[in-house]
């Protein structure tokens, strides 16, 4: 990595570690649920959100924020600038907060993702033909508020 992606990834971990202070959780650092990881691609830090009930999911901080669910990568994808920081942010607590839907079909799966009480907000086909069912049907949310 050089300064310049140094840089877009401090820029992805503070806007985890602020959605995870703006819904009253530690930060990364003092965490028990979100840790981060080792690199999955190259050498791209990434954080993992694991606990019991609550879909797995990596945030990677590379020039983009990639939010995986499971095994699916660019479930939510946002642009690394100091003019998206806030949406970054913004976009972090939505998938915290959101309840995660998998339906399995013959060759494909689709993720729903929604707030509770609410319309979903997010639906992603992911096609292919052989997906094992790797996540189960119905996730919580991890942040309530």
């Amino acid at each position: 990595m050089d300064e310049r992606e140094r840089a877009l990834a401090a820029m992805g971990v503070d806007a985890l570690n602020a959605s995870l202070a703006g819904l009253g959780y530690p930060l990364i650092v003092s965490s028990s649920d979100v840790r981060m990881a080792e690199p999955v691609v190259g050498d791209i830090p990434n954080a993992v959100v694991e606990r019991p009930g609550v879909a797995p999911l990596r945030i990677v901080f590379g020039r983009d924020l990639n939010i995986w669910v499971g095994p699916y990568s660019e479930v939510v994808t946002v642009p690394v600038s100091e003019e998206t920081r806030g949406l970054m942010e913004e976009v972090i607590t939505k998938v915290l907060m959101s309840e995660i839907v998998c339906s399995y079909r013959r060759r494909s799966v689709e993720l729903v993702l929604r707030l509770p009480d609410h319309e979903p907000w997010m639906r992603l086909r992911v096609r292919g033909s052989d997906l094992q069912r790797l996540l189960e049907p119905r996730y919580q949310p991890y942040a309530r508020v």
